[in-house]
């Protein structure tokens, strides 16, 4: 039940991440036509420092297998994010 309770928190973290450097990326923004959100710092270390953190915290935690549903859950919906457009305002 906790292993469920970690990966979820740690996957939240990470979704939250993948989101705020969709928002940032200028090639994203030139492909879809849109633009950069102007209201966010542009900082992409900090996005994937949030994108690994909850990784690496697992791992230190010793979850390794919520680690394992962690990385499964992160790499499946990163590939969700990149196939869907973003939507235009």
């Amino acid at each position: 039940m906790m292993t469920m309770v970690y990966s979820a928190g740690a996957l939240a973290v990470t979704l939250l991440a993948m989101v705020y450097l969709g928002l940032i990326d200028p090639k994203r923004g030139r492909v879809f036509a849109t633009s950069t959100s102007k209201w966010l710092p542009h900082s992409r270390f900090a996005g994937w420092a949030l994108v690994l953190l909850p990784g690496v915290a697992l791992i230190l935690a010793g979850q390794l297998s919520a680690f394992l549903i962690w990385f499964g859950a992160a790499t499946v919906a990163s590939w969700g994010m990149a196939v869907r457009p973003p939507r235009r305002f």
